[in-house]
């Protein structure tokens, strides 16, 4: 099994969130479609570990900066969403930037 979580994310085929395209637009990895599970524990538990508090609207969860990407858990889903595209307010409130739509654009992940 490997232990290195930049390898471990890299190595899991991620969906992109379609229903949520044009509001808060997202990936996802799940469990069962996992080649290893065992991985996919070890970044579950890397994110509750070394993450932080923010908030999604009113729901406060644990989120954790890797890379270019932002982190999150729900049950046996592992979501993440781009930087580049959202921000934190001084209250730890989740937001996109205003040209987010361009920008996933310009970069392949959403379409138009």
């Amino acid at each position: 099994m490997n232990n290195n979580i930049e390898d471990i994310i890299e190595g899991q085929k991620r969906i992109f969130a379609k229903s949520y395209a044009n509001t808060h637009p997202h990936e996802y990895i799940v469990k069962f479609k996992c080649s290893n599970p065992e991985e996919f524990d070890l970044l579950c538990e890397h994110i509750q570990k070394n993450g932080h508090y923010e908030f999604f609207f009113n729901k406060r969860g644990i989120y954790c900066s890797i890379g270019d990407y932002t982190y999150w858990v729900m049950g046996n889903v592992i979501n993440r969403r781009w930087n580049s595209i959202y921000f934190l307010t001084p209250t730890k409130q989740i937001q996109k930037v205003d040209n987010w739509k361009e920008i996933l654009i310009n970069g392949g992940i959403l379409h138009e």
